[in-house]
């Protein structure tokens, strides 16, 4: 099941999986704007994949109405399971909604794949993250 969940509730998964071993910070500048949610995937009640959306635009790309993914991450034991997939289709679901005209996000080179499945696209170079690694900024255009 996916849900709308508080950015407090995200912060025990992305400093377990995306900030683990790397001292930089698990709260975002922008957790608690007004346009932000938060979304959580949940497996017997227990919140095993998460996912940020935060009304940011990428200079990289020309559409008007944009949001940004941030801090996706799920949980090892429910890795590739299918929690990442319908979390991004309820993000897909919940912007087309919100008239977005994009998504977009800075993907860690591990998770290319993932994002290419789910129709993503990589636009301009890659650059690297000190104590993280490589990115490449993805987008996907939400259909109307």
């Amino acid at each position: 099941m996916i849900k709308n969940i508080s950015a407090e509730e995200t912060y025990a998964i992305r400093k377990s999986i995306l900030r683990e071993g790397v001292d930089l910070p698990f709260k975002f500048d922008g957790d608690f704007n007004e346009e932000t949610f938060h979304l959580g995937a949940f497996k017997n009640n227990k919140l095993v994949g998460i996912a940020s959306l935060m009304k940011t635009e990428s200079n990289l790309l020309s559409y008007k109405k944009q949001y940004q993914l941030r801090g996706m991450a799920t949980i090892n034991d429910a890795r590739g399971l299918g929690y990442g997939s319908k979390i991004i289709d309820e993000v897909i679901l919940q912007l087309k909604m919100m008239n977005i005209e994009c998504i977009w996000c800075n993907a860690r080179e591990v998770a290319l794949d993932f994002y290419i499945k789910k129709g993503f696209s990589i636009i301009g170079n890659p650059f690297t993250f000190s104590q993280i690694g490589k990115h490449f900024v993805m987008y996907k255009k939400i259909p109307n």
